[in-house]
């Protein structure tokens, strides 16, 4: 329902609560039951989930209790800020699921009934298929405690050997280990923080509209209603030509470059009935302009193109490296502004998502390495003058005060 529909910053303002306002009535007595289920899993477990993967979870998200005040965007599994929190959850479920299944198993194999054992247990079912019939379940108040009070309970003591028996036989011989598959939430026109434009340079090598073109594309859509429509579009452009060959294609062939978008969505894709893209898009976006039309589209939807980034790479800008930053655009024209804004914004919107560069590495000894056309930006005169004092820390802030000057 909500997923690439709905942004990250509308998740962090959404309470579960009203989501489930917004669903109809007659669907609302399942997603409550969910919900419950889901908040019922997590307050008695999330206390003891540390780590996911070889992250720790954030001192911020460990004391959170789920309810109906929460944010919806702790319960959208990605993999980045709190949407690591239920995949974390998951996985300890999971974790703590087949710790109890190879306990019976080693339990089996020390027995008389490891060929029977063999026999009739399923081993392993993908959590995508994951039914009740394969958890384990039991009543402990009406069928557990009653049985082992009448059972187990003998002149000499505890019959733990009978009891054992029962909880193997009656509740856990059947149950098979889950390989965990989770499907992750894309926010609406994230794709590209996620990576999903980097292989699409690398199979089409793109270039820039026209500023004309640009400014027509605004004016013709007119709303951030039907650039979003546009965007959702482009998702799925972008997903195919990214699949185009798999691996064993690493570019395409450079006639697809010059192939309009409008003719790559009825021809290749046909979805003759879709989208408008509109007189100019359709006359105009060829597949190598892509990149240029996603990124008019974003600034369209007002949509905070650093809302991904990691924190570590938010710092504030020294005043010195600020200043000697002014200077050094001062000395740029307004064409050499925009490639310096643009590169920027690729380079920290596809590498930073992630805690992979030292906060404390030159930016500028980094960025320089990043192509513009068919050169580095070592190799741009223009470019040597940038500040080599200014912090990976402070990448967002140096991005925005070029922003505010370009």
């Amino acid at each position: 329902r909500y997923n690439r529909h709905l942004d990250r910053e509308k998740a962090r303002a959404m309470t579960i609560e009203q989501v489930l306002s917004e669903v109809p009535v007659s669907d609302r007595p399942v997603w409550e039951a969910a919900f419950g289920g889901f908040a019922a899993a997590w307050n008695a477990a999330w206390q003891h989930v540390k780590m996911f993967q070889c992250r720790e979870i954030p001192e911020m998200f460990r004391d959170l209790t789920m309810s109906l005040d929460c944010t919806v965007s702790f319960c959208l599994p990605c993999e980045q800020d709190e949407g690591i929190c239920p995949l974390a959850l998951v996985q300890h479920l999971a974790t703590e699921h087949n710790a109890m299944v190879f306990s019976v198993d080693e339990r089996m194999l020390m027995s008389s009934r490891q060929e029977h054992h063999a026999q009739t247990r399923s081993r392993l079912v993908s959590s995508r298929h994951l039914t009740a019939a394969h958890t384990i379940r039991y009543d402990l108040e009406d069928e557990l405690i009653p049985f082992f009070e009448k059972q187990c309970m003998t002149q000499s003591g505890y019959d733990f050997g009978k009891a054992e028996a029962r909880l193997i036989d009656h509740h856990l011989l059947r149950v098979p280990a889950i390989d965990l598959e989770m499907r992750v939430f894309t926010y609406s026109h994230e794709q590209h923080l996620r990576g999903g434009l980097a292989p699409l340079k690398a199979k089409i090598v793109q270039a820039e509209l026209p500023i004309e073109i640009q400014e027509a594309i605004v004016r013709e859509l007119g709303s951030p209603t039907r650039a979003s429509a546009i965007l959702e579009m482009l998702e799925t452009v972008v997903s195919f030509i990214t699949a185009t060959g798999g691996s064993f294609v690493a570019t395409l062939d450079t006639s697809v470059r010059d192939l309009s978008l409008s003719l790559y969505i009825k021809n290749v894709l046909l979805m003759e009935e879709g989208v408008e893209l509109g007189r100019v898009i359709t006359t105009n976006v060829q597949l190598k302009h892509l990149e240029c039309l996603w990124n008019v589209l974003t600034d369209m939807c007002v949509i905070d193109p650093m809302a991904g980034v990691s924190m570590r790479y938010k710092d504030a800008l020294a005043p010195d490296d600020a200043a000697a930053l002014h200077a050094y655009l001062g000395k740029l024209n307004e064409s050499e502004k925009n490639d310096l804004v643009g590169v920027m914004k690729s380079y920290i919107t596809q590498q930073l998502v992630e805690e992979t560069t030292a906060a404390s590495a030159s930016f500028a000894g980094t960025l320089g390495y990043w192509e513009l056309g068919d050169n580095y930006l070592f190799d741009l005169a223009w470019f040597t003058g940038f500040p080599e004092s200014i912090p990976m820390a402070a990448a967002v802030e140096t991005f925005n005060l070029c922003v505010s000057r370009s």
